[in-house]
């Protein structure tokens, strides 16, 4: 997960997987996105069930497309 930001603070997120599809990116207040590798990305700027936290994003039902987004994800590398 790369976030932009600091804690407490969260302006960006971005979680993808060895730099490939899945891909989520959320900035808060504005849009979450998911991107599944094939056809185009579902975006939404206005998700449900998604929560920011101090260090990271809680999914809660949050339906984009056809994905369902369940679960937090913890930033774990930080830039500005």
């Amino acid at each position: 997960m790369y976030c932009s930001g600091e804690p407490g603070e969260l302006r960006h997120l971005l979680g993808k997987t060895n730099h490939r599809t899945p891909l989520v990116k959320v900035v808060p207040g504005e849009f979450a996105m998911v991107e599944l590798g094939h056809g185009r990305p579902y975006k939404s700027s206005a998700p449900t069930g998604v929560s920011v936290e101090k260090d990271g994003i809680t999914f809660a039902d949050t339906k984009l497309g056809n994905a369902t987004l369940e679960g937090t994800v913890t930033c774990t590398r930080w830039q500005d």
